[in-house]
């Protein structure tokens, strides 16, 4: 924000930077601010400072202060007696608990920290591991986190494109994958954020996001429906899109982060020719493909998992009442469909009401006789 006039030689020639505390840092800090509390004797003695430093990843120091501030107040809450709220609680009963850290740490959040409420509603139906292909493919994306966090080399960067169809799951395991490789620094980048801001705003979001993680040591970025943030379109076969935002991204997806930074970035697609046209795929260390349903057994999984009160023959006939391959999101979707006309009881789903909310023609469940559908099964 700073004009690089005023940042030219002659005036501020020197500039130091105050990076993040890392975890002995954090130590001493904590220290810093539970002296006082040790010293009136309302510290715990179950409390351990070098726990709270391993929990306080990317904190910074005036966030710790405010850790230790939260923490105080839960801890002088308890000897406020809710009958009498105007007489003033007796100092000397309060004790500082771990259990007040725990709660201080849900309502401090780090700005460089996981958003992991918001990762977790992305994927708040579960995961459900339909066949071989897809536990390959988040398997193969754990051993990329892996090779970031375990990686000794400076400035370690892995850039990975999870493609698939629309509604095959992307989003989700992608989220998924960055809460179990427990990085600290993890943000995601979605069209719905962006939806208000013009080219330069994007860009600028976009650039934002890496120059933070490059403040961090381990991160992970996630960049969901690349397409819409490149406002892709092909009308009439003329292709339009954001120049400026593929160039942003082209360069970012290549630049090496800083030596002391380790970063992966994980981008999703559902349109992989389109983005091979914008040359896209050639900045990515590697590409990751996520399949639809196709196999009566990976649709009974789904459906063992997501209503394990249906009726296996009933369940199997719809497995192998449908023909073509479908996202797993469709096959969701058609599930709560038919709770809602079944009375929301999974043994009353009948092969005809499942189907139908499938909007399949005859012909792909043919194998349902009307006599099968009349009654549930």
């Amino acid at each position: 924000m700073i004009d690089d006039a005023i940042t030219r030689p002659g005036r501020l020639e020197v500039k130091i930077e105050i990076g993040l505390p890392d975890e002995h840092g954090r130590v001493q800090i904590l220290d810093i601010h539970t002296t006082k509390f040790r010293k009136v004797g309302i510290m715990g003695e179950d409390i351990i400072i070098e726990d709270l430093a391993r929990k306080t990843k990317n904190f910074t120091g005036a966030e710790i202060a405010g850790l230790c501030r939260s923490a105080a107040s839960f801890a002088l809450n308890r000897q406020v007696d809710p009958l009498q709220p105007q007489k003033r609680p007796d100092i000397s009963k309060v004790r500082l608990a771990p259990a007040d850290f725990d709660r201080a740490l849900k309502e401090v959040v780090p700005a460089f920290g996981t958003e992991e409420e918001d990762l977790r509603r992305l994927y708040d139906q579960g995961i459900i591991p339909y066949s071989d292909m897809f536990s390959a493919a988040k398997s193969r994306l754990l051993t990329f986190a892996r090779q970031v966090s375990d990686s000794e080399r400076n400035g370690t960067l892995i850039s990975v494109l999870l493609e698939g169809k629309s509604g095959s799951g992307k989003t989700a395991l992608m989220a998924n994958v960055a809460l179990e490789a427990g990085f600290p620094y993890v943000k995601l980048i979605s069209p719905d954020q962006l939806i208000q801001q013009r080219e330069t705003g994007k860009v600028a979001r976009i650039n934002e996001v890496f120059e933070d993680a490059y403040k961090t040591k381990l991160a992970m970025i996630l960049i969901d429906d690349v397409e819409r943030l490149l406002e892709y379109a092909n009308i009439n076969n003329s292709v339009k899109f954001s120049n400026m935002v593929l160039q942003a991204l082209l360069v970012l997806l290549k630049r090496r982060p800083p030596s002391d930074c380790r970063l992966m970035v994980v981008v999703t697609t559902s349109v992989l020719m389109q983005m091979e046209l914008l040359h896209l795929d050639t900045a990515f260390y590697s590409i990751v493909s996520l399949p639809q349903l196709s196999q009566p057994e990976e649709f009974e999984v789904v459906l063992s998992n997501a209503a394990g009160g249906m009726k296996p023959d009933v369940m199997k006939k719809i497995a192998d009442s449908i023909h073509d391959p479908m996202s797993v999101k469709s096959v969701l979707n058609a599930l709560d469909t038919t709770r809602q006309e079944c009375g929301k009881d999974d043994a009353a789903i009948t092969v005809h009401a499942f189907l139908s909310a499938l909007a399949l023609t005859p012909k792909d469940y043919a194998t349902a006789t009307p006599d099968d559908d009349e009654e549930p099964i």
